[in-house]
């Protein structure tokens, strides 16, 4: 899912999401020659896996100008995921055939079950961003984010990460002249 929305001139609000759902059944049978039974019967395995994801993003971005020569461009946002993974697993042997419709769990002489919660995870992130374009040659640009996961150690549940950059389009100059070898260099 998408959506986009301009609420007001040069500002821009978007949000995504989605929702993934996976049902996994695995049936396998193992007949008495395969497993060296003394028995002329063999195992049945059912194994189901479910798995949800889930995640959205929502940005906010707005651009303005400052003078036709000093460009501002600011995004701030939101992003969060969860994954939660559980299994179950039931194991007979002494069976004649296949887990399926028919399947007589009478005639097993034994049933292991397993239930567990594989796996969970959750990721959620705050972030900004300013984009500064003076003459369209000069370009700083700044980011922070604060993400907090359950995959961090325990006492180091979120962290802060900034950055900052800075790039000269040196074609853009004087200097550089026109046509050449090279028609564009940035640094």
């Amino acid at each position: 899912m998408n959506i986009v929305y301009n609420p007001i001139e040069k500002l821009t609000i978007t949000a995504t999401g989605g929702l993934d759902y996976l049902d996994l059944q695995d049936d396998q049978f193992r007949p008495s020659e395969l497993i060296n039974s003394t028995t002329s019967l063999g195992n049945a395995r059912q194994e189901n896996i479910y798995i949800t994801n889930f995640n959205y993003s929502v940005t906010a971005a707005y651009d303005f100008s400052i003078s036709d020569d000093d460009k501002v461009k600011v995004l701030i946002g939101n992003e969060f995921q969860r994954s939660t993974t559980d299994r179950s697993l039931f194991e007979w042997t002494d069976v004649s055939g296949p887990v399926n419709d028919d399947f007589n769990e009478g005639t097993a002489t034994t049933l292991n079950t397993t239930k567990e919660n594989v796996g969970k995870w959750s990721f959620i992130s705050y972030f900004g961003r300013l984009n500064y374009s003076l003459l369209d040659k000069y370009f700083f640009q700044g980011t922070a984010r604060v993400d907090g996961s359950s995959r961090f150690g325990k006492n180091n549940r979120y962290g802060f990460f900034p950055s900052a950059s800075v790039a000269w389009l040196m074609s853009e100059e004087n200097f550089f002249g026109n046509g050449g070898v090279v028609s564009f260099l940035k640094l």
